[in-house]
């Protein structure tokens, strides 16, 4: 569906309201400066306004994504968001770096935090020590095998656990996308 959405050119808004029409329970949506797909991510503040309150009306979720490797310059910009999406209560922020989890703690405090893919997150003690940093969510790295996921689970209840069943388009580990910075010069991990 999503690639169906993007060829046909539609705004942020009109994708996560199509998702919603066909059946998605769920959408992940995220401004452009802080998510991985910028290019084709259109994505405003009024958007996610928007987004959820349909969302709210129709008993759906939405989860924001902030799962970039964000530099220093953009940390301000980071704070404002953090602080507008404490104020309009998305369904979780979805992020990767270890510094964004601490401005999501400080400015979104009531936001549940959810583990990015882009984290690689394969292990139970590195599970436990994500969730003593706030996270109620962790998105599994795609190589885990089910059997790994069931151990997870039974170690770790409380742990709320997603976990992909497509495939990756990097050629990488979950998260370490490498291949499209060394062929055209892009870091896949920050957009």
């Amino acid at each position: 569906l999503g690639d169906a959405l993007l060829r046909d050119g539609l705004l942020g808004k009109q994708k996560a309201m199509t998702a919603f029409t066909y059946g998605a329970d769920a959408v992940y949506c995220g401004v452009p400066m802080f998510s991985l797909r910028t290019r084709e991510n259109n994505v405003t503040e009024q958007d996610i306004v928007d987004i959820l309150a349909y969302a709210r009306q129709n008993e759906k979720k939405v989860y924001i994504t902030l799962n970039g490797f964000p530099h220093e310059f953009a940390i301000p910009s980071i704070i404002k968001h953090m602080q507008f999406l404490e104020s309009v209560q998305p369904d979780g922020i979805i992020f990767a770096d270890l510094g964004v989890l601490a401005l999501a703690n400080e400015h979104a405090p009531s936001v549940p935090k959810h583990l990015s893919v882009q984290q690689s997150t394969v292990n139970i003690p590195a599970m436990k020590l994500w969730m003593q940093m706030g996270v109620e969510r962790v998105i599994l790295a795609r190589e885990m095998a089910i059997k790994e996921v069931a151990k997870v689970h039974e170690a770790l209840p409380e742990l709320e656990l997603e976990y992909f069943v497509h495939g990756a388009v990097c050629m990488a580990y979950s998260g370490r996308c490498l291949l499209s910075n060394f062929t055209g010069g892009r870091d896949a991990n920050r957009g």
